[in-house]
């Protein structure tokens, strides 16, 4: 039985590797042989590395994505995933991930010191003051700062501010 196997599966390995007329032995062998390295490997950047390697070949995409499934090497069907993916999936398999944003902790508590103080409501009477008088010397001007909200104007020369 167990000599039948053995012939079996070199029949098959005779089968599989026999020369095509679009690629030779060697070219299917080398092309094995990184699927085998590397089956994620999309099928494109396959065949350019086996032109690299071999030199021209005539297969189609198609035909290697025959191969694979006749070898067993098929890729899972979508665009191939990047490196840092496979990282970001296994980290995502925790359970809570926190990410503290420092980094605006502090601008933070300077808006809500900013509020106490209720400096901003003067410069914003200011503002409004300004706007009038423009608005009143040049009565054909027309952009969306004069027509701002007193919320709006706030909000803006904070966004200023803080730049």
């Amino acid at each position: 039985m167990h000599a039948q196997e053995n012939t079996l599966s070199e029949e098959t390995n005779a089968r599989i590797f026999s020369p095509g007329r679009k690629i030779t032995v060697s070219q299917k062998l080398q092309m094995w042989q990184m699927l085998k390295e590397d089956p994620e490997c999309p099928t494109r950047l396959l065949i350019e590395k086996l032109i690299k390697i071999e030199g021209p070949v005539e297969i189609s995409i198609r035909h290697v994505n025959r191969y694979r499934k006749e070898w067993g090497l098929s890729r899972q069907k979508g665009r191939p995933q990047k490196s840092h993916s496979k990282e970001v999936g296994a980290q995502s398999k925790n359970l809570i991930v926190i990410r503290p944003n420092l980094t605006f902790v502090g601008m933070h508590l300077f808006d809500d010191w900013i509020e106490q103080q209720d400096v901003l409501s003067e410069v914003i009477v200011l503002l409004k003051e300004t706007i009038e008088n423009y608005k009143s010397s040049n009565p054909s001007d027309s952009f969306p700062l004069l027509n701002h909200k007193e919320d709006t104007l706030k909000c803006r020369f904070k966004a200023l501010l803080y730049a």
